[in-house]
């Protein structure tokens, strides 16, 4: 019996090649887009699943400052992580990780410029599953200057020589022995660290911290719990640890918060966060996509199987007539649903293979291909197979299977207009799940373009950035002598050095205390060390007061500038020349406030505008930012770079445009957007496909009625009209449906975000019109087809 169900069923594949070609093809497509999706969606939430001990470990961030303007910070105190892992006995062990940013390294006279190495405990390995290649776990990084680094790092700088035991030259002036190798870190982890440095070389480096417990945010400290351990006894432990070791002022102002180590990739509310970011909204939004994309595979299948289905009723009444039951015919066409299924997910997975490596090449290799994700792959498949043979198969063969023998084979009855309608139907919401696919594509590509090119208050073109450490006197002196050469030169406009700059994620983060009649507030608030020419060189707007000046000589040590969000959150109407309080150099200072500049964003437009507080502090320009002319910018660059060599003779001359460094605050947006655009397209292709093959079967049962109508006078754009209009009233109303539905589902998306752009109408409308005129090419090339056939070939038609 089954030999001949299959038999059968291959014998009906190949008599109706085209439908079979459709069928088959849409649902390879679909599975294979479905697949590619699942990837991306597997990764997403698998981040940090090569643990062993995920579960139980945790970092422990810090709320800095108390009620609206408390910050949440990713990192804690350095003494925190040492302090934990002896005292408290909830913790099985503790490890700390102190990122440097803009790190040259050298190997015989080679440089590289490095974008971050890490510098580490020991125990980082009992902590951490990060496999040693080389090296024993209890020997490496146990001393200053001990360095390990990853496989490919090692194939980078000493191609296949052994590395252990040989030196980097970090910074022009620190001996790096490489005293381990790790096997290569995969990349769904925060913790991308290609190099780990001891952390016993900071202290060599930078000298003993004075007030370990009172800084917070540069230091990421881990750690380990016992099982069963309870999270909030553990807080409260942390909390006691904290009071015992500083003063309760600052005790009060702190509040950690514990994210276990897979939960902090989709968490973006910390920042001076380390490493890429998720979206959970993505992760939804792509989930939906995969089932949508694969609900349109599912859809041409029924429609075309039941369209199908009206040339085979004489087979099911012969079949009936012979002694066939309703239930055998059920297990016939339900096999043969499972078998098309079965040959669809073959070449689906052909299309998977040959497609995944373009498509994580196409995400930077953000894709981890670990053992868990091919793992939960392998448990998906079955399943779509399952759910597409059966969710297609069961309607088509009920459909079928429900008809009495007396009247097919007496062609009483006719099912056409049932299966009209679930045909019907199920093009409906075909093209709505389309045009769902399309608004959400629209919908993210207005944003980021709005985003990208919206006034972020300061000016992000012709903007030069290079990073310079001015900690040390001969920094600060080379500093000024940079300065000084740049500005002689007229294409260079201005010239600043500060802590940071829009799209940069450095923040360094004050308590300042106002005085007013209510009593003394408190706020915490973003502060930026810059030079006298930031608000010039950024374009910022000052909308009271002035800018810092060399010709008052209070400026640098008496005077700050605020935003207007500052000066909201202080309640002060009148700020100028109004005192508050901040912490510099180990004290409260008195400092007065002589301008206020127009609110900028420093982050993205997501993230609301924060108080900004602008102060002068030379010790920590790390970025030189330069404003040039939009005149012969390479000549101007040349220029710049020639004066750096002549001063700065041991470090390379390396720059970014700050319009590129802001920008890249949108590339995983911008990169979702592309791939929105991709499996839109897919949905929107499978749809058409389907479409064509419905349109060729409803114009192949009409060629006689096409016959008549041209013999008794029709005209072509008659025909046509007559053919067309049934699918595209059903188009129509497609988007008539889906607009109000994608509002519903879309709604707290659109009004967070889209809103901004007035652009909602246009989205809906635009969505409507595409899949609409995307349609009406498809229906309208086949009717044309068959409406300019010679009428005597279409009366002949059995």
């Amino acid at each position: 019996m089954l030999k001949n169900y299959l038999k059968i069923s291959l014998r009906n594949i190949f008599k109706s090649k085209i439908f079979s070609f459709i069928n088959i093809t849409g649902l390879a497509i679909g599975m294979a887009g479905t697949l590619l999706i699942l990837m991306y969606v597997l990764n997403e939430l698998s981040y940090e699943n090569f643990h062993q001990n995920r579960d139980r470990i945790y970092r422990i961030a810090v709320d800095f400052g108390q009620g609206e303007s408390k910050m949440h910070l990713a990192g804690a105190m350095e003494a925190l992580g040492p302090a934990i892992a002896e005292k408290l006995p909830e913790v099985e062990n503790a490890v700390r990780f102190k990122r440097r940013t803009h790190a040259v390294l050298e190997y015989e006279n080679k440089e590289f410029q490095e974008p971050e190495i890490f510098f580490t405990d020991p125990c980082v390995f009992d902590v951490f599953s990060f496999t040693l290649r080389k090296g024993l776990k209890d020997d490496v990084l146990q001393k200053p200057y001990d360095v390990v680094i990853t496989e490919q790092i090692a194939q980078k700088y000493f191609g296949n020589a052994d590395p252990v035991g040989k030196t980097l030259l970090y910074n022009k002036k620190y001996p790096l022995k490489i005293s381990g190798i790790i096997k290569n870190i995969p990349a769904n982890t925060h913790l991308r660290c290609e190099f780990l440095v001891s952390y016993k070389t900071v202290e060599s480096i930078e000298g003993k911290n004075e007030y370990p417990w009172t800084s917070a945010g540069g230091v990421y400290t881990y750690a380990l719990l016992q099982p069963n351990t309870s999270l909030e006894n553990f807080k409260e432990s942390l909390n006691q640890l904290l009071t015992q070791n500083t003063n309760p002022n600052f005790a009060n102002i702190m509040t950690f918060r514990l994210q276990n180590v897979s939960d902090i990739y989709l968490d973006t509310s910390a920042i001076v966060d380390i490493g890429a970011k998720g979206n959970m909204n993505f992760v939804i939004i792509f989930s939906l996509i995969a089932i949508f994309v694969l609900l349109i595979a599912c859809f041409n299948f029924i429609n075309m199987s039941t369209a199908q289905s009206l040339k085979r009723l004489q087979e099911v009444g012969i079949r009936k007539v012979l002694g066939a039951t309703r239930f055998q015919l059920f297990k016939q066409f339900l096999g043969e649903s499972f078998i098309i299924t079965i040959i669809s997910i073959i070449i689906g997975f052909i299309f998977f293979y040959y497609f995944y490596p373009k498509f994580n090449t196409f995400l930077e290799n953000s894709i981890s291909a670990g053992e868990q994700n091919y793992f939960y792959l392998l448990i998906m498949v079955p399943i779509i197979v399952l759910f597409v043979g059966a969710f297609s198969g069961i309607i088509s063969a009920l459909f079928l299977a429900r008809f009495r023998s007396i009247d097919v084979t007496l062609k009483q009855q006719t099912p056409q207009s049932r299966s009209s309608r679930l045909r019907k139907g199920l093009v409906i919401l075909q093209y709505a799940l389309s045009v769902f696919l399309i608004i959400a594509t629209l919908t993210v590509y207005q944003q980021i373009n709005f985003m990208k090119n919206t006034d972020l208050g300061f000016n992000k073109k012709n903007t030069l950035l290079i990073y310079h450490n001015t900690r040390t006197q001969t920094g600060r002196s080379n500093y000024t002598a940079l300065k000084n050469r740049w500005q002689q030169d007229p294409r260079v406009l201005s010239v600043s050095g500060a802590y940071t700059v829009p799209g940069m994620r450095n923040k360094e983060t004050k308590i300042i205390k106002h005085f007013s009649n209510s009593g003394e507030q408190e706020l915490t608030i973003r502060s930026i060390a810059v030079d006298y020419n930031y608000v010039k060189t950024m374009g910022l707007e000052i909308i009271k007061g002035r800018d810092f000046s060399g010709q008052f000589s209070s400026d640098q040590t008496q005077s700050i500038i605020l935003n207007q969000a500052a000066v909201k959150k202080l309640n002060i109407s009148d700020p100028l020349n109004k005192k508050i309080r901040i912490p510099i150099s180990k004290e409260m200072r008195e400092m007065k406030i002589i301008g206020v500049i127009r609110d900028f964003h420093v982050t993205t437009l997501e993230q609301e505008i924060e108080p900004i507080m602008l102060y002068i502090n030379p010790d920590f320009f790390y970025t030189i930012a330069i404003h040039i002319a939009p005149e012969n910018v390479q000549e101007t660059i040349e220029n710049l770079k020639t004066t750096w060599n002549s001063i700065m003779q041991d470090t390379p001359f390396e720059y970014k445009l700050l319009k590129n460094v802001y920008d890249e605050l949108y590339v995983s947006e911008e990169k979702i957007s592309q791939m929105l655009n991709i499996f839109a397209g897919l949905g929107i292709f499978i749809a058409c496909l389907g479409l064509f093959g419905l349109v060729s079967f409803s114009i192949e049962t009409r060629k006689k009625e096409i016959g008549i109508r041209k013999v008794l006078g029709a005209s072509v754009s008659g025909v046509t009209l007559q053919l067309t209009k049934d699918f595209t009233l059903l188009v129509i109303l497609s988007n008539i449906i889906a607009w109000p539905v994608t509002w519903f589902v879309m709604r707290e998306w659109l009004n967070n975000y889209a809103y901004r752009i007035d652009m909602n109408f246009l989205i809906f409308l635009g969505a409507g019109l595409l899949t609409f005129c995307i349609a009406l090419a498809t229906i309208s090339y086949q009717s044309i087809k068959a409406a300019t056939t010679n009428p005597v070939d279409s009366l002949r038609y059995e």
